[in-house]
């Protein structure tokens, strides 16, 4: 059970619940409605309480780790790598922790593929753009953050595989974007300069 499924489960619930004063007035088996809520929402906290289990087991493995070093000699780059894992592990377990925390109920919505938003990122990240961060909680932040018209939810696998994939016709709709965005900044332009060339 990850964040974004209980973020998304509390969303349907709450739904569900505007529903059930409706069926108060309009159906004679409310009262087995509001237990079969009832039943739904056990079953919500016990996800929850699985879900910080997990999270707190992540810790406790990762201190394991950490301490079964001990006072053993590393060798200077290996234990800049090691450094480097833990902190990136503390960034993807606040991040999603955060995630868990806030609850966004927003998601911006675009009109391009998931390829195609994945593209973008992976461009943004090769010119150097898209700083202090890993392709991993870039996936992570558009499978939260972002929709398409075609799909609400993703899964983290499934954009993972799909970013390092080109294809021709992605490239080609990304291009015919890109170049549509610098024609209208080639227009705003002229508008700043008042309408002069």
């Amino acid at each position: 059970m990850n964040d974004v499924n209980l973020q998304f489960r509390l969303s349907s619930l709450s739904r569900e619940l505007d529903k059930l004063d409706f069926l108060i007035e309009e159906d004679s088996l409310a009262l087995r409605h509001i237990a079969d809520y009832r039943t739904q929402l056990e079953g919500f906290l016990l996800d929850i309480s699985t879900f910080l289990d997990g999270k707190h087991k992540q810790l406790v493995s990762r201190g394991m780790l950490q301490n079964s070093l001990g006072d053993h000699f590393i060798a200077q780059e290996s234990l800049q790598l090691f450094c480097i894992d833990q902190i990136n592990f503390y960034k993807e377990w606040m991040l999603s922790m955060s995630l868990y925390i806030e609850n966004p109920n927003y998601r911006c919505h675009l009109d391009i593929s998931s390829r195609e938003m994945l593209l973008i990122v992976r461009l943004l990240r090769e010119v150097g753009l898209l700083q202090d961060s890993t392709i991993k909680s870039n996936i992570y932040f558009l499978k939260t953050f972002f929709a398409t018209n075609k799909r609400e939810y993703f899964s983290y696998e499934s954009l993972r595989k799909k970013y390092s994939e080109l294809d021709k016709r992605t490239l080609k709709k990304v291009r015919q974007n890109l170049v549509s965005l610098v024609e209208l900044i080639d227009f705003y332009l002229v508008e700043v300069d008042g309408g002069r060339r």
